[in-house]
């Protein structure tokens, strides 16, 4: 399986400001096929805060 992903902030755009990246809500989707059925994909929505990442919602798609 191939891992591809990007991640854009407040922080990497501006490096000569103070930014406290925990008090951000930062959001990030994960994209992954489903072993079992090879036709649908899993996309679900996180949010990194204070260092860990909980899972928000989470969906089943056809391909």
């Amino acid at each position: 399986m191939q891992t591809l992903g990007s991640w854009e902030d407040q922080k990497t755009r501006d490096k000569n400001e103070e930014i406290d990246q925990d008090a951000k809500k930062m959001y990030f989707a994960v994209i992954s096929p489903i072993k079992s059925d090879k036709k649908k994909l899993q996309v679900a929505l996180y949010q990194y805060r204070y260092g860990k990442h909980s899972l928000k919602d989470s969906k089943e798609i056809n391909r």
